[in-house]
């Protein structure tokens, strides 16, 4: 829950504990908490986000950069997967593994 006390600028009585800034293009004032209050947001009146995956375009974007991060492919592979990837949705190339133990 948001406390009252969480406010955009800082109290002249009692400093804040936490400034949050925000990136400049996000046109955001920065915020300013007490600890009790940090981190502690009202789910119930937040917004839903539809695009988790930002700041990529869509979601199997990111799900793609996830698999190469994790798999710690290097620039060459994947370029290389996003070619393959990028075959076989236009049909000139068919992969017919569905798991480990196909390969």
């Amino acid at each position: 829950m948001t406390s009252s006390r969480s406010h955009h600028s800082p109290s002249p009585e009692q400093p804040p504990d936490f400034k949050t800034e925000f990136h400049p293009r996000s046109n955001r004032p920065p915020l300013f908490h007490q600890q009790e209050e940090f981190g502690m947001q009202n789910v119930d009146q937040m917004a839903a986000d539809n695009h988790p995956w930002r700041p990529f375009a869509e979601q199997g974007d990111y799900l793609f950069a996830e698999i190469a991060l994790q798999a710690g492919l290097n620039a060459s592979q994947v370029n290389g997967l996003l070619r393959l990837i990028s075959h076989i949705s236009q049909g000139k190339a068919k992969v017919t593994l569905r798991n480990e133990v196909d390969l």
